[in-house]
């Protein structure tokens, strides 16, 4: 039951992320990249991680190209003014807002049960287990730092909070 609705609200996001389109032909697209994740699955562990790593090798040379390009080309936001006093958020609003921030990290800490999964099919897991999860950590975090300070430095901090989509924002930044 965990794992298919984390399948389903990743393909939410995927979807949402895409051009508008008409919510059958949404519907159409999710159902379709599913049934290609789980053919791609039922072809054994092999074929799984050779498209994960594709896919992750493709996801971590835009963030790094964003990263350089936002940390050394682009221009910087313009200096913020100073703040006469602190917006108080409606508690509805702050309740959405804090449910928006803490699904990626219910996520992240959710995909540690996924080691489970993997680890009888791994070479001597007792060494390369610990390995991979450290590196692994490691890599995350000095990712997620880069891209955050690419997108304070073009888009300020206003900008980060005036624009939910500000990835694309940031992209579409001569």
């Amino acid at each position: 039951m965990i794992s298919t609705g984390a399948i389903a609200v990743m393909v939410r996001v995927f979807v949402d992320n895409l051009p508008p389109m008409p919510t059958a032909t949404g519907l159409a697209v999710g159902a379709a990249t599913i049934c290609v994740a789980t053919g791609v699955a039922l072809r054994g562990a092999k074929t799984g991680a050779t498209v994960q790593n594709l896919c992750m090798l493709v996801k971590l040379s835009a963030i790094a190209a964003m990263a350089v390009v936002g940390l050394l080309v682009a221009s910087p936001a313009p200096a913020a003014a100073a703040s006469t006093g602190a917006a108080v958020a409606a508690p509805g609003d702050l309740a959405a807002g804090m449910i928006h921030a803490v699904l990626p990290v219910l996520f992240a800490c959710g995909g540690w049960q996924m080691l489970c999964y993997v680890a009888p099919q791994v070479r001597d897991p007792q060494r390369t287990l610990p390995r991979a999860i450290v590196v692994g950590i490691l890599g995350v975090v000095l990712t997620y730092l880069a891209i955050n300070a690419a997108y304070v430095r073009v888009l300020g901090i206003e900008g980060l909070a005036a624009d939910p989509k500000f990835a694309g924002e940031m992209a579409r930044r001569p």
